[in-house]
């Protein structure tokens, strides 16, 4: 059902890719600039010790969404294009640290994904001295 709304911008042709639009819980999880919004559950991949949360890996929903938004359906306009990249590439991020560093550690409200680098300028923009969140090897 998640999956569903964060493509619905997608299927309608609005955008090229479920990331691209800024009114889907996709696009909240991965820019957290905007603190003034209501809270988004976490994503827990330990569902029995923590019930408050999505019983899913961040990841594998990426990895949900991206390859959904590629099947062509005769009813809807939008899908993924098959050249483009997958959604962790799109976003900059080497797949196996992100894993890795998920595995690691709960995103919870306020965190950052993304390499150091992107983090450092991300802090810099919103005028903060640092952000939280697990450093992720670039692509």
């Amino acid at each position: 059902c998640m999956a569903y709304v964060d493509l619905n911008p997608l299927r309608a042709k609005i955008v090229d890719t479920p990331e691209a639009s800024a009114d889907v819980s996709l696009s909240a999880r991965l820019n957290t600039e905007d603190d003034t919004k209501p809270a988004l559950l976490p994503f827990v991949t330990q569902f029995k010790d923590s019930p408050k949360g999505i019983p899913f890996a961040l990841a594998d929903y990426l990895a949900l969404v991206d390859w959904t938004g590629r099947a062509q359906r005769q009813d809807k306009r939008g899908f993924i294009s098959q050249e483009t990249p997958a959604i962790l590439e799109r976003l900059g991020l080497d797949a196996d640290s992100f894993l890795i560093a998920l595995g690691q550690h709960q995103l919870s409200r306020g965190s950052v994904i993304g390499h150091k680098q992107a983090q450092s300028a991300y802090a810099k923009a919103h005028h903060r001295r640092h952000v939280v969140g697990p450093p992720i090897k670039a692509a």
